[in-house]
C-alpha cells in the first residue's frame, strides 16, 4: 500500500474557502512570510506551506510571500515543480486535514486562530494546536482551544463547564482527557503516538460539538534534497594571435545528476578574465534555462586591432541548483 501523505494532484485548496468579504480581510500572506516563519525543515511542511503560496498567487494575494527550501530562495515555479515531482514519484496524497495541521502548528501562537479563519468556511468552535515540529514526533503537546460562536446554555449541574472529550486513531491520549472548560479557554493535552509510520487522527468533543479533525501524516519515507551543480568552462582568448573577430563559445551545459530537476531560478553566471577592455567586450549567458538543463554561453564582442595589447580573455562559470528525492534512514 502506498503511503498517503503528499500529492499535489490531491492537495487540499487551501484557500478555497475564502469568501470575496473574507478575501479582504485575510491577512494569509503576511502570516504565511517565510522571513517571519520557516518551512524549510522538512518536505511536509514545505508542500503544505508551497501549496498555500500557490492559492495565494491565484488569487492575487501574494504580495511578499516567497519560497524557500533547505536554504534556497525559490521561484514560485520552481517550487511549483519541485513539489510536483515529489508528489509524482513517491505517488503519495497528503490530505486537506493533515496539510492544515501541518502548516498550522508552523505558525506563530498569536496568529494561528486569524490563519485558521482564513482558510476556512466559517468559524470552528473548537481549535487544536501543536508545536511546531510535533509531527516528527511519538510524544506531543498541545492545546485545545473553545471559542463558542453560540450562546453556552448554564445549567445548575454544569454552570458553563463542559467536558472535554478526545477522540484518537494511532495514539492514546497521556493527559487532557475529561477535563472542563469554560467559553474562551484552552487546555492542555499530550498525546503518544502509536507508530510513526501510520497516520495520525484526532478530534476534540466540546458540548456535543466536534473540532476539524487534526491529522498528521505517517512519517516520509522520502525527501526533498537541494544541491548546488557548477561548472567552468576553458579559457577563450580573442586578440591578433587568436583571432580578432566577435565569438560565441558554447553551449556548457549542467544536467541532473541525482535524477532530480534543475531550478532556473537559482542559476548564476559569471565569469572572469583580464586584458584590454575585458569587462565591456565579454558577457557570459543563460541560454537554455530548464528542468533538465542548463546552459550557458560565453560571449566575446571581439577586439578592435590585431595589435596584441587590445587582446582580452574570458572564462564562464555556471552554478545552478538541483532538487532530487532521497530516500530517508531512521
Amino acid at each position: 500500500m502506498s503511503r498517503q501523505y503528499l500529492s499535489l494532484s490531491c492537495l487540499f485548496l487551501l484557500m478555497y474557502s475564502l469568501s470575496a468579504s473574507a478575501e479582504d480581510k485575510c491577512p494569509a500572506a503576511e502570516i504565511l512570510r517565510p522571513d517571519v516563519v520557516k518551512y524549510d525543515t522538512s518536505a511536509l511542511t514545505f508542500l503544505a506551506y508551497n501549496h498555500a503560496v500557490d492559492q495565494l498567487v491565484r488569487k492575487g494575494q501574494s504580495t511578499g510571500v516567497g519560497v524557500r527550501y533547505d536554504g534556497f530562495d525559490l521561484s514560485y515555479n520552481d517550487a511549483q515543480n519541485i513539489a510536483s515531482m515529489y508528489s509524482s514519484r513517491t505517488n503519495t496524497v497528503l490530505s486537506q486535514d493533515a496539510s492544515v495541521s501541518l502548516i498550522s502548528s508552523e505558525i506563530p501562537p498569536d496568529n494561528r486562530k486569524a490563519f485558521l479563519d482564513c482558510i476556512r468556511a466559517a468559524s470552528s468552535d473548537i481549535e487544536i494546536f501543536v508545536k511546531p515540529g510535533a509531527f516528527q514526533k511519538q510524544s506531543f503537546q498541545g492545546t485545545i482551544e473553545w471559542h463558542p460562536t453560540y450562546t453556552v446554555d448554564i445549567t445548575d449541574a454544569e454552570k458553563d463547564e463542559r467536558e472535554v472529550n478526545i477522540v484518537t486513531t494511532n495514539g492514546t491520549v497521556e493527559y487532557g482527557e475529561r477535563l472542563k472548560l469554560r467559553p474562551n479557554q484552552n487546555t492542555l493535552f499530550q498525546i503518544d503516538r502509536l507508530d510513526l509510520d501510520l497516520p495520525f487522527y484526532m478530534t476534540a468533543y466540546i458540548d456535543k460539538r466536534a473540532s476539524e479533525q487534526f491529522e498528521f501524516p505517517a512519517r516520509p519515507e522520502s525527501t526533498i534534497a537541494i544541491e548546488l551543480r557548477t561548472l567552468t568552462t576553458d579559457v577563450f582568448r580573442r586578440s591578433g594571435h587568436y583571432g580578432p573577430e566577435a565569438a560565441d563559445w558554447g553551449p556548457f551545459c549542467i544536467y541532473p545528476q541525482k535524477g532530480g530537476i534543475m531550478l532556473p531560478s537559482t542559476a548564476v553566471p559569471t565569469k572572469s578574465g583580464s586584458g584590454y577592455d575585458f569587462d565591456r567586450r565579454t558577457e557570459v549567458k543563460i541560454s537554455s534555462s530548464r528542468a533538465l538543463e542548463t546552459c550557458i554561453i560565453v560571449h566575446s564582442g571581439g577586439v578592435p586591432d590585431r595589435v596584441e595589447k587590445y587582446g582580452h580573455q574570458v572564462q564562464g562559470t555556471l552554478s545552478v541548483a538541483e532538487a532530487f528525492v532521497r530516500k530517508l534512514k531512521y
